[in-house]
């Protein structure tokens, strides 16, 4: 019986067969093992492309339910959290504050949402945060003309 050639095996091979030192394997078994490991790593890059989009797509349903609490009344970071975290599913994983910020900061960028600092009173003292409701959306001038 045949012992298994093993992947350190093939690897010292190559070194050897680069050294110019005998080797039992040949050239057709080092294209083959390469070829093999190449495949492996499309395999790996594929599997990490698939776990990234649906890593995008979680953030995306947690950036479209922060979006959806938004209002046309401006809400402090604290008020949409108490909103979003009730809807939170346990498939997204823990989800934090700093999290729905950082897609309250992405709405913002995109200009679906806007920001405006504002005095806030807790606990018999005045402090000033900021808060974030939908933006508005404008049409643009009703007499311009049309390009088509």
């Amino acid at each position: 019986m045949e012992a298994k050639i093993t992947k350190k095996m093939k690897f010292e091979g190559m070194i050897a067969y680069f050294k110019g030192e005998d080797t039992d394997l040949t050239e057709t078994q080092f294209i083959e093992f390469c070829e093999e490991q190449i495949a492996d790593l499309d395999k790996k890059a594929a599997k990490a492309k698939e776990r990234a989009a649906a890593k995008r797509a979680e953030a995306d349903e947690l950036q479209r339910m922060v979006e959806g609490v938004l209002t046309e009344e401006y809400q402090t970071v604290a008020d949409i959290a108490e909103q979003v975290l009730p809807l939170v599913t346990e498939d997204m994983g823990e989800v934090s504050t700093q999290k729905i910020i950082s897609r309250i900061t992405k709405l913002v960028e995109a200009q679906v949402a806007e920001k405006k600092q504002v005095t806030v009173e807790a606990e018999g003292k005045k402090r000033k945060c900021m808060a974030y409701r939908l933006a508005e959306v404008t049409c643009g001038d009703p007499d311009a003309e049309v390009e088509e």
